[in-house]
């Protein structure tokens, strides 16, 4: 049965240490959807991975859904996760970028590193 509805691939790619910035986007598309989009007859689909382990343990089927998104959402901190399997995501995403029928957009997301460690004592 047809929904009338064009549906857009979002994929976001997040190492799982960024649960809060992965649910801050889920928000966002999720106001989209219901503000904007779906008045436009416009849904957005949110694909991604909530498990690092996932990538490895499915990588075919990851990088499949990479190439059929229509946006890639790469957040990061300071590395690319275990074994560098982020980095991989967007490097296909990018070799993806160029297909006549995708229109692909990049964001990037970087939060600049907090120091935990207490400053030293200082002798007076």
């Amino acid at each position: 049965m047809p929904h009338g509805f064009d549906a857009y691939r979002v994929f976001i790619s997040a190492p799982g240490d960024l649960e809060r910035d992965r649910q801050a986007c889920h928000d966002a598309i999720a106001q989209a959807n219901e503000t904007t989009a779906m008045p436009a007859k416009v849904l957005l689909v949110e694909v991604g991975l909530r498990e690092n382990d996932q990538i490895s343990g499915h990588r075919s089927i990851v990088s499949d859904n990479v190439r059929w998104s229509t946006y890639f959402v790469q957040l990061f901190e300071d590395d690319w996760g275990p074994r560098d399997l982020f980095r991989k995501l967007y490097l296909l995403a990018l070799e993806c970028r160029d297909w006549p029928i995708r229109n692909r957009v990049f964001l990037l997301h970087s939060r600049p590193r907090i120091d935990t460690e207490k400053p030293a004592a200082r002798e007076l």
